[in-house]
């Protein structure tokens, strides 16, 4: 099954969902992922704006954790004898780790309901439950 591209879905969103979701890129996930995201479109056609808006978050946000990344200078942080903060407002600093975790969960929320999410809570490092 192919992504159906005239509607709302551009050619390569499909690898983008899984990308930005942390989930493998494979023949199989990309199946699902286009079936998925066809069902969306068919079904919950309002909801495609939005995750189209949060894969062009996730971009922005991973372009900006590159730029950080390639900006250190080849410098390493060996010793720090104080950290000092300044107070500001929640919200008012922004992380790019941060973002690409937020972009992250709100994905699996969309997609919660395919086979590709399921079992996990979008969330890195966290393991699922199942009770015995």
């Amino acid at each position: 099954m192919a992504l159906i591209t005239n509607r709302g879905w551009s050619e390569g969103d499909d690898i983008r969902v899984l990308v930005a979701a942390g989930l493998t890129v494979s023949v199989h996930t990309t199946r699902q992922i286009q079936s998925d995201m066809n069902y969306m479109l068919n079904s919950m056609s309002s909801a495609v704006r939005p995750v189209i808006e949060l894969l062009d978050a996730y971009d922005v946000a991973a372009q900006r954790m590159s730029s950080l990344n390639e900006t250190s200078d080849g410098k390493i942080l060996t010793k720090a004898d104080v950290l000092e903060w300044a107070a500001t407002s929640p919200g008012s600093s922004y992380s790019p780790e941060r973002e690409l975790n937020r972009i992250r969960g709100l994905l699996y929320q969309y997609f919660g309901s395919s086979i590709l999410f399921s079992g996990s809570s979008g969330i890195s490092g966290a393991t699922s439950l199942v009770r015995s």
